[in-house]
């Protein structure tokens, strides 16, 4: 009996170790990409930047820009910022949501109420206005490329009018 014990506590230590081997590796190989996105020369916030590999294969990245226009891209699966090394089609777009007379509807982040009075009121369909002309964030004709080196990158997108 206490062997048996000794052998699975050892049998579930060396388990243990191999689980957590290469635990602290980082599987992708991504190299720091950071930027500035303008709209007609002015730096915006908000908009959503998404990187598709030109190829077809291998890892997207994304990011999302701040109010200065700064962004740095993360690469799904990554322990790290940065994108894998390669040619890129860049989709940018910053959209939100509007009523049927174009009016910005502020979304809450509250969960929705379900008392019986508020189930009865008519729910307003947000529609998705984009603030960026949708030439941007067309995956069939994509007008911004990317080239994404072993090293650090630094980009810089003027979306115009």
């Amino acid at each position: 009996m206490i062997i048996n014990m000794r052998m699975m506590v050892m049998a579930i230590g060396v388990g243990i170790i191999i689980s957590t081997l290469g635990c602290n590796k980082d599987e992708i190989k991504v190299y720091p990409v950071q930027g500035k996105i303008l709209y007609n020369g002015t730096p915006i916030d908000e908009v959503q930047i998404y990187f598709v590999p030109k190829d077809g294969t291998g890892r997207g990245a994304t990011a999302i820009s701040d109010a200065a226009g700064n962004f740095t891209v993360m690469t799904h699966g990554s322990k790290k910022n940065g994108a894998v090394a390669g040619e890129y089609y860049v989709l940018a777009a910053k959209t939100i949501g509007v009523d049927k007379e174009g009016k910005q509807i502020k979304l809450s982040s509250e969960p929705p109420d379900h008392t019986p009075s508020v189930m009865l009121k008519p729910q307003i369909q947000p529609i998705a206005k984009s603030l960026i002309p949708e030439k941007y964030n067309n995956p069939q004709k994509p007008l911004l490329e990317a080239t994404i080196i072993k090293g650090k990158n630094i980009l810089e997108f003027n979306l115009q009018e």
